[in-house]
């Protein structure tokens, strides 16, 4: 996208450019910076709505971590968001905390740390989280399963209060400014 936009800076200021291609440039311009404003009011509002509490919002956010979407990629923070909506009981954070787990990104790989999330994403109904369960107990003796489904089942969902993760975009949830 950076070069696409040195391009087209190019042609609006290159006078021996044919009118309409400045012309199109100039639009192509407005355009970019349309998007741009776009993703930024859209970066902040998924922001405010994730600090207020929202279990989705918090989910979103550590999506657009994840997948460096209108923010740096950075799994530790993905990891991070995605806890604070799988406390309050969001399956499909849930279910991605414990694939995160799983392969050591975001956080220390824990096979029983990732099983105790992938057996909640179950019961929450997250798409995949019966087979993710599956995979990941391969790894575990029987005998550490069930004592880990057991804790599951004394889970409850929590509910985060408004501006409760003092946190910015750059820092990790619960991490003093």
């Amino acid at each position: 996208m950076g070069r696409l936009i040195q391009i087209i800076r190019w042609l609006v200021s290159n006078p021996e450019a044919p009118g309409f291609i400045r012309d199109g440039a100039q639009r192509a311009q407005r355009l970019a910076f349309e998007v741009w404003n776009a993703q930024t009011l859209a970066v902040n509002r998924d922001q405010q709505r994730a600090l207020a509490g929202e279990a989705q919002a918090q989910f979103d956010w550590a999506e657009r971590f994840y997948e460096g979407r209108g923010l740096r990629q950075d799994y530790r923070q993905a990891a991070e968001w995605f806890h604070l909506a799988a406390l309050q009981g969001h399956g499909r954070a849930q279910l991605n905390l414990a694939l995160m787990i799983a392969a050591g990104r975001g956080r220390p790989h824990d096979w029983c740390e990732a099983y105790y999330w992938a057996v909640l994403a179950e019961r929450h109904g997250a798409p995949a989280a019966a087979s993710a369960r599956q995979r990941i107990a391969a790894h575990l003796e029987p005998e550490e399963a069930a004592g880990i489904e057991r804790r599951a089942a004394e889970f409850q969902p929590a509910s985060c209060s408004p501006g409760a993760p003092a946190a910015g975009p750059d820092q990790p949830p619960g991490e003093k400014p």
